[in-house]
């Protein structure tokens, strides 16, 4: 399959940028290459009993192509979450011992508890706000600017009371 090469420039007097070949690296199924994978990945998301699926590899494999293709075969069915990795937190040199083995699985627990919170939150963040109202994640969000200008004004006239009549002159 030849690379998915971005087309030099059109224009009559390029510049030296525009005259050297690019290849894309936005996913690109590769029915050769990816086609495995996908009936993989399908097969595994029809087992009756899987929730949940992780797709992992080294750069350039394929994985957003596969993802991408099976995004488009299963239209509105997939939720697409990303996880940089996540490694474990280095705390001292290697220990020995019970002290040791309790630390490790706090540590796991730790990263567990970690990569849970980062699944809930890219989860919450594709709703709006309102339809989650009970929620204890606080997120940044657009203000509401009436509401702001509404606010800023009553709380002005509220301080101002009844203007001084000199005050027009």
């Amino acid at each position: 399959m030849p690379p998915n090469l971005i087309p030099e420039s059109s224009d009559k007097e390029p510049r030296a940028g525009q005259l050297l070949r690019l290849a894309s690296l936005a996913p690109r199924f590769d029915g050769q290459r990816h086609q495995v994978y996908y009936d993989l990945l399908v097969r595994a998301i029809d087992t009756d009993g899987t929730y949940n699926v992780a797709l992992t590899g080294a750069y350039g494999t394929g994985k957003s192509s596969i993802l991408d293709h099976l995004r488009k075969d299963r239209e509105g069915e997939v939720v697409e979450l990303s996880l940089s990795t996540i490694a474990p937190e280095v705390h001292e040199v290697h220990e020995a011992g019970e002290e040791a083995g309790e630390r490790a699985r706090a540590g796991a627990e730790s990263r567990t508890n970690r990569i849970q919170k980062e699944i809930v939150k890219q989860l919450l963040y594709r709703l709006p706000p309102s339809k989650v109202p009970r929620s204890r994640f606080r997120r940044t969000s657009t203000p509401d600017r009436v509401r702001e200008w509404g606010l800023a004004v009553v709380s002005g006239l509220g301080r101002v009371g009844k203007p001084d009549p000199g005050w027009f002159r």
